[in-house]
């Protein structure tokens, strides 16, 4: 059966959340109180993330996946890049958790 999947399948949905199931490792980070404490903080949220497994996301190594849409793909590439695509939304959201819950800095203001 040759079905595009899409970020909404629950199939999706569950292999993105499996690829976050240590965030248990942000529980740990102290809270980030400006340059007092960077060095530590950083160096905290680097080893959490190796731990977790979402340090290449962090690190910028993993970028997001380009969309596929409007090219020509099989199914099975297109299945992939929608898997890959979950995977690091879900490794990036749990990053961007864990540092707004360990920082009383409001990082949506730093892009502005």
């Amino acid at each position: 059966m040759n079905v595009r999947l899409s970020l909404s399948d629950s199939s999706v949905k569950e292999l993105a959340r499996a690829s976050c199931a240590h965030e248990r490792y942000y529980d740990a980070l102290p809270k980030l109180q400006g340059e007092a404490n960077w060095q530590e903080w950083s160096d905290a949220l680097q080893h959490a993330a190796l731990m977790a497994g979402t340090d290449a996301v962090l690190n910028g190594e993993s970028k997001h996946p380009q969309s596929l849409e409007g090219q020509q793909s099989t199914t099975s590439e297109w299945n992939d890049n929608v898997r890959r695509t979950a995977i690091w939304r879900s490794r990036n959201e749990s990053l961007l958790k864990a540092m707004r819950n360990a920082s009383d800095v409001d990082f949506d203001d730093l892009g502005a």
